[in-house]
Formats: C-alpha cells, structure tokens, sequence
C-alpha cells in the first residue's frame, strides 16, 4: 500500500498548484483531496471560531477514516488551528509552513513575512518565532501586507496583481536576509520573484514536498499522542 496523504484545501487554485507539484515530485504517493471554500471565507471574516475549527476537524477525522498516514491543510491563514485538531486525530497532522521556516533561519535572522492576506501572514510569522525558539535562532520578523494585490485578485485582474506583488518584493529586499511568501497560492510567482530580489524568496509548496518524500520514504508516519481528555479548548470543537 503506497504512502497516503490527505490534501485538505480552502480554494480552488491550490488544488491544481499542489497537485501538479505532487505528480512531478511525488508520483510515489497516493493523495487525496478535499476541498472546502466556505472555511476559508468564514476564517478570514471571523477568525478561528469553534465552528470554523469544528468543521476543519471533521475533514481530518475523514481523512483518518479513508486510511490517510498523513493529512495536510493546505491554508496558512488555518495552520494555528492544527495544535487543536491534533488532539482528535491520530494520524499525523503536517505543518505546511514549518519546513519553509526551518529553511528561512538557515538563510539568516532577519526574515520578510509577505502576502495579501494578514491571518497568513501573522500564521507565517507565528510558526517563525515557534521554530526560531526550539533553535535557540535569533530571528527579527518583517511582514509586508499587499492587500491591494487581493483586491486586483478579487476583480478578476490576475497580471495587475501579480505586478504588484512582484513590486513588493523590491520593497523590502534591503531590509532582510531572505523573504517568504505567506501563501501556498503565490507558489507561480516564485521564479519572478527570485529573479528581481537581491535576497533568496522562499515558498512552502517545495519545502512540504521534501518532507512528505521523507515520510514516505521511511514509511514511518511521526507518531502521535493519543489524547484520553480533552482539554477545554478542544471541548469547543467536538463533532
């Protein structure tokens, strides 16, 4: 039976993004997806809400049924929520960003946090500072909102956000080590990106492709806790 994960996506366009990343990359692993859009408007709207955590948990209590070793939220603006999900399942809840982290500390301490959505970002930013503490790292975070690329996204004008982005990155090149991109769905613009900053600029789509590979490879899914009691956090979200 060939390594399994489940995909757990909140919009379309990373469906297609990391899927085309998994059949160059990983054409090994057996994959699944799901796809739920009404999360994502939810949780950028109202945050993180026991029901918004709720409904996220039942995906990965499915994903767990259908025999999945491992199962990924393909959302930034979502990963604070996987400590807690954590607790209900006993298959390997994976950290979209967190490989991206470990590689942006090994580029240097001062890191640019950059996206169109700030619960992404500040998610990013987040899993930086937990990382950059298990490492003992000094870290310096700088985030870069471009919300007017979201808005030229929201009207349908992709190459006027993708110029504006691209103009941001210059914006901030002289003012870190390396940058990351907050979101998985900015993965097309990283070529462009690279090719006009003067510091390295690092998605999360290849760093989690890496660590899936290794997962697979070893066939030894990271072990997981199994929870007895339910704190009260998770008590809030129960399905």
């Amino acid at each position: 039976m060939p390594y399994t994960i489940a995909l757990i996506h909140t919009r379309l366009r990373t469906v297609d993004l990391l899927n085309r990343e998994f059949s160059v990359h990983l054409p090994h692993v057996r994959k699944f997806n799901i796809l739920d859009e009404t999360i994502f408007f939810e949780a950028i709207q109202n945050g993180l809400t026991p029901r918004v955590l709720s409904r996220l948990n039942q995906h990965f209590l499915w994903a767990e049924q259908m025999k999945a070793d491992a199962a990924l939220c393909t959302t930034s603006a979502l990963e604070p929520a996987i400590s807690v999900c954590q607790k209900f399942v006993h298959i390997p809840l994976l950290r979209l960003n967190e490989p991206m982290c470990e590689r942006a500390l090994s580029e240097g301490h001062r890191i640019c946090v950059i996206g169109t959505l700030n619960p992404a970002i500040a998610a990013v930013a987040s899993c930086l500072q937990d990382v950059a503490a298990r490492r003992c790292h000094t870290l310096h975070v700088i985030t870069k909102h471009v919300p007017e690329a979201a808005e030229q996204m929201d009207m349908g004008d992709w190459d006027m956000h993708d110029r504006l982005f691209i103009q941001s990155i210059r914006e901030v090149s002289g003012e870190c080590d390396v940058a990351v991109i907050a979101q998985l769905s900015l993965l097309p613009l990283l070529p462009a990106l690279n090719s006009i900053a003067d510091i390295p600029v690092l998605g999360s789509a290849e760093p989690i492709i890496q660590q899936i590979g290794r997962l697979a490879r070893a066939r030894i899914p990271t072990p997981v806790p199994r929870v007895t009691q339910a704190d009260d956090t998770a008590e809030a979200i129960q399905v």
